[in-house]
């Protein structure tokens, strides 16, 4: 599968990320608009779904850079959303070299109390 046509339900993505519980999946599915969804493989969804599940007071930010393909180098930065955070890492990255071809944010909704 290239894509989801929409968002996926949690037993589509458990197979790219058996390691997270149904309520991670679904916390994970309702977090982003459609697009987010729609524009990534389910392999990047369910590695994207891992990381964000990691992260809490222990672990802030998690940084993954993915093998060079083509001269190229991936880099996902996931974290809590701070105002200016992703323009401050673009130029974090420019300042040391990096030439930036394309970059995206992806911040998620605001949690709802359960209850």
């Amino acid at each position: 599968m290239d894509r989801f046509s929409d968002v996926p339900s949690p037993e589509e993505l458990k197979p790219y990320c058996p390691s997270l519980t149904h309520h991670q999946l679904e916390q994970f599915l309702a977090a982003f608009p459609e697009r987010f969804y729609t524009r990534a493989s389910p392999t990047e969804l369910g590695r994207h779904a891992v990381q964000l599940a990691a992260l809490g007071p222990q672990t802030p930010y998690i940084l993954e850079v993915l093998e060079p393909a083509e001269g190229h180098v991936g880099v996902t930065f996931y974290s809590y959303d701070y105002p200016g955070e992703f323009s401050l890492l673009a130029g974090m990255l420019a300042a040391c070299g990096f030439n930036i071809e394309s970059g995206s944010i992806a911040t998620s909704r605001p949690q709802r109390d359960a209850g």
